[in-house]
């Protein structure tokens, strides 16, 4: 009788993307058992999540990791039992499972995984401030807007330019559109030309790469 080979195998799954944001991941679930052939005869025992040990020390265990770069796997690989609630500790872009598989010490009795899935809860991008205010200076403008109501903004970023809904502005001494004015929620812009109408509207961002809708758009003129 041919054997299950010792002392067992591992898969890995590729970078599954989540999309855009930091999510949470909530559970990871998993169904399988336990097969074995002897005398022809194909004995086999079924079960979903918890823990897959079995009495004959068949055993499959579960890992995760996550992060925002596919290409870059900062925190090193978590153990995670199926169906247990992970509590908020596991969140990324990306993820990333992986499941050892251990045959009974004999050969004669394999693990076999039949499906796994993740449960997350999606990071949405910030809201837009609100109630924001441009008025005019000697070569500059000064922009003031009412902080976004999440609790995941890290910044602002503004963009401006010299068109409607046309961004693309490189007057500013601050440099090119956009602006990242940080956390605070009023920026002087200066280095812009007298006489010149330039168009604003205001992002808020959970970090660099997830930012949210832009707010309503205001404009202003510069004027000695």
């Amino acid at each position: 009788m041919q054997k299950y080979p010792l002392p067992g195998g591992r898969i890995e799954t590729r970078a599954i993307d989540l999309g855009a944001g930091s999510n949470g991941i909530l559970r990871v679930e998993a169904s399988g058992g336990k097969v074995s052939v002897r005398d022809a005869k194909i004995n086999s025992e079924f079960r979903q999540n918890g823990k897959f040990r079995f009495p004959d020390d068949t055993e499959m265990q579960f890992f995760i990791r996550s992060s925002d770069n596919p290409y870059r796997w900062d925190n090193s690989w978590r153990s995670v039992t199926p169906g247990a609630d992970l509590n908020g500790i596991v969140h990324g872009r990306y993820v990333q499972l992986a499941v050892d598989f251990y045959p009974s010490a004999s050969g004669e009795v394999s693990p076999y995984l039949e499906e796994l899935r993740i449960t997350y809860m999606p990071d949405e991008p910030p809201l837009p401030p609100a109630q924001l205010t441009a008025i005019a200076m000697d070569g500059a403008v000064q922009l003031r807007w009412k902080s976004s109501p999440d609790q995941s903004t890290q910044g602002y970023l503004i963009y401006y330019g010299t068109s409607s809904d046309d961004y693309f502005g490189e007057d500013s001494a601050l440099g090119g559109s956009p602006i990242d004015a940080g956390k605070q929620n009023t920026i002087y812009i200066n280095g812009l030309k007298n006489g010149t109408l330039y168009y604003f509207r205001v992002a808020a961002y959970s970090h660099p790469y997830h930012i949210g809708e832009f707010s309503r758009e205001v404009r202003a003129r510069p004027l000695r």
